[in-house]
């Protein structure tokens, strides 16, 4: 039973309590109670006793001429009375009935949207659950394909490497051997003392993978210088021409090595070098200009202190340009070399070959070559 309905039944037990109720009142409230009136004693026709009837063959039905008085008793008042009280009570009744079901239906209403709630909240707190247990699943999922893709990709990387290595001559480790000649030009001193330009040799064997920004480098070298008659301006006016032999140059330098951040193009690139080591001189002739420069007596062959062959410290730095064809690579470089002769202090010398001379040997190497990795 919803509201509706019992509305409805409330509304007719009223319609059918207004007619109840109001006759009862007719009854007993609107019209005065009849009181009881003494019995009258009918007065005798006196009139009808002086003549004698007439006797016919039909016998006519004795009827009374007295009339009895309607007497409204006390019952009919307590009939209706009871009947008031009982449709009363009837009614209050079906008003207690109507409110208790109102009531009823409302708590049970109530109670249905409490659970309706409660089941409400459960099911999305389970649909929460399960929403993040599948945004786990498929976050592990992603993370799973990741990986193997990951894996996948190192795998592939790995053996493009592989191959990449299997077409280096020294495994693709960064290991270098390169050979390349080219000009020698003396500068300064050297140039002034009767020396011009000549060739050199170059052998270069280093490491330096490409990833790495610095790397190391041991150069082999032969260089050697055209050498030409020089007449030194002695202080007493003694005239002396040095006949300068073509002198020869051997070197083993140790050098570091940097990869420049320039590169006009993808395979193009340029390095830095610098180091030093030691130089080896020989075939200069024991009264030449050179070696005078580098201890020699020149104007006394027959000085037992004169050496065909010196050995001296010097460094080296300059700078080359690489051009990358598959596993080997162009380069061009040049470099600033700088040998110590120790020489500016010896009065001797500075008499032969004038004040203000350097101590150390100057030259410009100009290398083109072939690196093979």
């Amino acid at each position: 039973m919803n509201a509706t309905h019992v509305l409805m039944a409330a509304g007719l037990m009223a319609t059918v309590l207004v007619p109840i109720t109001t006759s009862a009142q007719a009854g007993t409230g609107t019209r005065p109670p009849t009181t009881a009136q003494p019995a009258v004693k009918p007065k005798t026709d006196t009139t009808r006793k002086a003549a004698a009837p007439v006797r016919t063959t039909r016998t006519a039905r004795a009827t009374s001429q007295r009339r009895l008085p309607v007497q409204k008793t006390e019952s009919a008042a307590g009939t209706l009375e009871r009947t008031r009280a009982d449709s009363i009570a009837m009614a209050e009744r079906i008003r207690r009935d109507s409110l208790d079901a109102v009531m009823r239906w409302r708590m049970d209403s109530t109670r249905m949207a409490e659970r309706y709630r409660a089941d409400s909240i459960e099911a999305a707190a389970a649909a929460a659950l399960e929403a993040d247990r599948l945004e786990r699943m498929r976050r592990a999922e992603e993370a799973r394909r990741d990986s193997l893709a990951r894996l996948d990709s190192m795998a592939a990387a790995e053996e493009a490497r592989q191959r990449d290595l299997a077409r280096y001559r020294f495994g693709g480790q960064g290991w270098y051997m390169a050979f390349g000649g080219g000009a020698v030009i003396p500068t300064t001193d050297f140039d002034q003392i009767g020396y011009r330009s000549g060739f050199n040799v170059n052998l270069p064997i280093g490491w330096h993978p490409q990833e790495n920004l610095f790397g190391v480098r041991l150069d082999l070298a032969y260089n050697q210088f055209a050498g030409q008659n020089y007449a030194p301006p002695i202080s007493d006016g003694t005239p002396l021409l040095l006949d300068n032999p073509n002198p020869q140059v051997f070197s083993g330098t140790m050098n570091l090595t940097v990869d420049l951040p320039i590169h006009p193009l993808r395979n193009l690139g340029f390095y830095g070098l610098g180091g030093g080591g030691v130089y080896h001189f020989q075939g200069y002739g024991s009264t030449s200009a050179l070696g005078g420069f580098l201890g020699n007596e020149v104007r006394n062959s027959a000085e037992a202190t004169n050496k065909s062959s010196r050995t001296r410290f010097g460094a080296q730095a300059g700078l080359g340009l690489d051009w990358t064809v598959g596993t080997s690579s162009l380069y061009v470089e040049s470099r600033f070399v700088t040998v110590w002769a120790d020489r500016s202090n010896n009065a001797r010398f500075r008499e032969v070959f004038g004040q203000g001379r350097n101590d150390y040997l100057q030259w410009v190497p100009i290398v083109l070559g072939v690196k093979v990795r």
